[in-house]
């Protein structure tokens, strides 16, 4: 196998490179951060908007299989970022130049908003696919291509929906790496949706998901979640819990809009069914995050 792995810098990225760098895998990297290359793994730094740039780096490496995790992932601007558009462009262009030099297998990062909100567990093939906004219709444009274009291409495709996920390496910004740094730095915190349900699996075990759909002939599409309904206020207090500050926590009485999506859980069926499971309990996932955090909290902007 000759692996070429987009965004192996980033949140997701990162795990993926980290556990495959201990199997026996001819492995590259793009990116649009500087990465140190390893004995493990090549890495390259290049712009994966500039298609010629990264058709001629395709055309040399000749990869066998591909796994595309890169997109814009800014805090709330993806969610409407007009540079989804461009990562759709990118991203065929990029399977384009794959199949072009004989690859058979893609393995690509989706998202659950790429469903139907509204819509509280999500199933494959049987919950609706609207997405409500411009990231979610992005990915799924990508997801719908892929598939049509697998089949004509004659090459085996498996697209990952990311469900909510937390780990080492999160931007600050975010839910979880907020809550904890502000808590060991002795802050109030206050959770302004506690209502909200959600599905969060550590990203180690998204990074298990996306490898066991590189190592295995399944295809299609596959959530990647818990399966495990938790409400934010729920995931909140358990964090404040373990770090020992649960008077610091502050959580509104508010109720949600009637019109506002409340839950998002996957059902995981389909990718149990590949052989996949996780590593982390949500407990001592949320151990293991903060631990990093004490140990790291000087990445905090």
């Amino acid at each position: 196998m000759k692996l070429l792995v987009t965004g192996g810098s980033g949140f997701i990225g990162h795990q993926c490179i980290k556990q495959l760098s201990s199997l026996d895998v001819e492995l590259y990297s793009l990116s649009s951060r500087s990465l140190d290359s390893s004995p493990h793994c090549k890495s390259y730094q290049v712009d994966l908007h500039d298609t010629l740039e990264v058709r001629s780096l395709v055309r040399r490496l000749k990869p066998t299989h591909l796994l595309h995790l890169a997109w814009c992932t800014t805090p709330d601007l993806y969610w409407t970022d007009p540079s989804n558009l461009l990562w759709v462009q990118s991203t065929l262009s990029l399977f384009q130049s794959f199949v072009d030099v004989g690859g058979i297998r893609i393995v690509a990062a989706g998202t659950c908003a790429e469903y139907q909100s509204g819509n509280s567990l999500c199933t494959e093939n049987v919950t609706p696919t609207i997405p409500a906004t411009l990231y979610g219709a992005s990915k799924y444009s990508v997801n719908f291509l892929l598939d049509a274009w697998a089949r004509q291409c004659g090459i085996s495709y498996a697209w990952g929906r990311i469900f909510s996920t937390y780990g080492p390496r999160e931007n600050p910004a975010r839910l979880v790496p907020s809550l904890i740094l502000s808590l060991l730095e002795s802050l109030p915190f206050t959770c302004t949706k506690p209502w909200l349900i959600r599905d969060y699996l550590h990203s180690v075990d998204v990074a298990r998901a996306f490898l066991c759909l590189l190592f295995t002939e399944a295809n299609g599409t596959f959530n990647i979640g818990s399966a495990h309904p938790l409400s934010l206020s729920n995931l909140c207090t358990l964090i404040s819990n373990i770090v020992g500050k649960p008077s610091l926590l502050h959580l509104p009485n508010t109720q949600p809009n009637l019109f506002q999506d409340t839950a998002v859980v996957a059902c995981n069926a389909k990718l149990l069914s590949t052989g996949w499971t996780p590593f982390y309990t949500l407990n001592s996932g949320i151990e293991h995050v903060i631990s990093w955090w004490i140990r790291h909290r000087s990445l905090r902007p």
